[in-house]
């Protein structure tokens, strides 16, 4: 129901050339192959004949021919709609280049998802990749499996075939020994699927800003990919911002970009050529330094990404650091997490994938005195009883990925998927209890 103007494709246009020549400037992305996940430009047609699709492929459709002839996988697997069958040949197409580079997607957790299935499919896909039958392959993906063996570079993929057969397992290094950088989005939640990320590959890779964006409109351009600096598309948009504590106690006090102060979070407006009058996207957005007198702007967290007990106010953003700071101090390698407020116990509930079940206790209690320090309202809440302590529960292996499928399987773009990290125990406990381990 978002119509995509002229003037709608020419901000994403802008956008996307400021990246390009960041990244060609600043890394070697464009050096070699470049790996795109994008979804379908056109899905389907409305009664009156206008078609209608996925914005990323809409991005992808619009980028330079050059360009274009980078990428690895076939354009026509951006059609295939069963997306098992998508990412079976997104892994084929990552397997068959020894020259990758760069990857680009607008979510980090598609590439979690691309190195999870190759690590657990890595025989079914070196004996399609050495051109023998494997009933594993979808009839979808088989279809362009021509084309990337044509394509592929054969020597890599013998390489990989005798690697795999010495140690039995192929790492992210051996796949991709030149990627230089991934552009995605790193805001929000999104780096929970980063440092996850970040586990499996070289220490090297570098994380690119895509940018911060929607279907609506794209509200920022990256133009130095080594800082991360963001600039808001001034030539396409009117901004509009009101601090996040005005906001959130109903005082409307509307400010402009030259009023913005760096290190203050605040909810954004946006009134756009494509039609949008001072659109709530319910967006908060964090001003950072920019370039002269123009602010950056970097994505936070969703506005309604707060859950409230008994007036604590918690974030995503106070749960991520949280969660971060204890996966340092106690050396955990973590997946997936949700945090559960519950109204009737008055505590929070941490449901997260972590490898030692043996400090669940200490790791609770680091935790819940974590969120104390970052939010001075738990902290309060917790001190006078209001609040009891943290809970904490094991998540089993990959319930994140169960519950993306879930919500995929619920109409949400693949694409553009976010996991949700904060919400109310009457809306999830049910659903989450069979992927808790019973530890």
């Amino acid at each position: 129901d978002i119509p995509q103007t002229h003037h709608g494709l020419q901000q994403v246009k802008h956008a996307q050339k400021h990246l390009a020549l960041s990244l060609w400037r600043d890394t070697d992305f464009m050096s070699g192959s470049i790996l795109g996940f994008a979804s379908p430009m056109e899905e389907g047609r409305l009664q009156n004949g206008i078609p209608y699709g996925a914005m990323s492929g809409s991005s992808y459709a619009s980028i330079s021919p050059v360009l274009a002839r980078k990428f690895v996988l076939p354009s026509s697997a951006f059609s295939i709609k069963d997306l098992d069958a998508k990412y079976q040949v997104y892994c084929l197409a990552a397997l068959s280049t020894r020259n990758l580079t760069g990857i680009a997607t607008a979510n980090p957790s598609s590439i979690l998802k691309l190195v999870h299935l190759i690590e657990d499919n890595i025989d079914q896909l070196m004996t399609l990749l050495r051109g023998e039958h494997s009933s594993w392959v979808l009839p979808a993906a088989e279809a362009c499996l021509p084309e990337i063996l044509q394509r592929g570079d054969h020597r890599h993929i013998a390489e990989l075939n005798k690697k795999l057969h010495l140690n039995g397992s192929l790492t992210p290094a051996d796949i991709w020994p030149k990627l230089s950088t991934i552009a995605t989005w790193t805001g929000g939640s999104c780096g929970i699927a980063i440092n996850q990320l970040k586990t499996y590959l070289p220490d090297d890779v570098r994380f690119a800003e895509f940018g911060y964006g929607s279907s609506e409109f794209m509200g920022s351009a990256n133009v130095d990919v080594l800082n991360n600096t963001c600039l808001p598309l001034l030539n396409h948009h009117v901004y509009e911002f009101v601090k996040r504590a005005d906001w959130e106690a109903e005082q409307h006090k509307f400010l402009g970009l030259h009023q913005l102060q760096p290190g203050q979070d605040y909810y954004i407006f946006i009134t756009s050529r494509s039609g949008l009058y001072r659109y709530n996207i319910n967006d908060i957005v964090r001003a950072a330094p920019g370039v002269g007198d123009c602010p950056a702007i970097q994505f936070i967290q969703k506005g309604r990404g707060v859950t409230n007990i008994t007036g604590e106010k918690l974030s995503e953003f106070q749960l991520i650091e949280a969660v971060n700071r204890c996966q340092d101090n106690f050396k955990l390698i973590t997946g997936g997490y949700m945090a559960l407020a519950d109204e009737q116990a008055s505590l929070y509930h941490l449901h997260l994938e972590f490898d030692k079940p043996s400090i669940a206790e200490p790791l609770a209690q680091a935790l819940d005195d974590c969120l104390r320090e970052l939010n001075g309202e738990y902290d309060d809440k917790r001190a006078s009883g209001r609040l009891r302590p943290l809970k904490l529960s094991r998540f089993c292996d990959n319930a994140s990925e169960v519950i993306k499928s879930w919500c995929v399987a619920s109409g949400a773009r693949e694409a553009q998927y976010k996991p949700t990290i904060l919400a109310y125990a009457k809306d999830w406990s049910e659903k989450l209890s069979p992927l808790i381990e019973q530890d």
